[in-house]
Formats: structure tokens, sequence, C-alpha cells
């Protein structure tokens, strides 16, 4: 009997411990990026580089690479009203 009032005290324990220190160990800084980044409504007309070229960006074969990722872009090609996210 003691045995088992051990062992479901150690699972307590346990349960206790990790209720009140997961908040601390899950990874937070996909929320921080996310709330940086911009969302775009492609028009007629609109390139990733043209696009980018609007925003100002200096390098702008970087800015195409990181838009492509970020949205899931196999390719370059953007359609009208697509929303893009901007990093």
């Amino acid at each position: 009997m003691d045995k088992l009032k051990n062992i479901i005290y150690t699972i307590s324990l346990v349960l206790i411990f990790s209720i009140f220190t997961t908040p601390y160990l899950v990874n937070t800084s996909d929320k921080g990026t996310q709330s940086l980044d911009t969302t775009y409504k492609v028009v007629k007309g609109d390139t990733l580089w043209s696009i980018g070229s609007n925003f100002g960006v200096e390098n702008i074969s970087e800015f195409v690479f990181h838009v492509k990722e970020v949205n899931n872009l196999s390719e370059s090609t953007i359609l009208v009203d697509q929303i893009i996210i901007i990093p």
C-alpha cells in the first residue's frame, strides 16, 4: 500500500511540475516574427520582383527567396487577389 501511495505522489508531483514549467519551455520566437510581417494583396501586373522594388528592398533576389519561403511558393508565380506575407 505504501508503494502505491509513493507512486501516486510521484506522478502527482511530476504533473504539477509539468503544468507550471511548460509555459517557460515553449518556443515563442515564431510569434514575435509573425507580428512583424506585412500582408500584401497582389494586383494585376505585380511580380515578386516589382513588389520588392516597391517596398524599397535593396537585395531583391534575397527578398524574392524569402517571400517564396514564407508563403510556401515553389515558383515565383503569384495570382491577382492573392494575399502574400512580406517578411
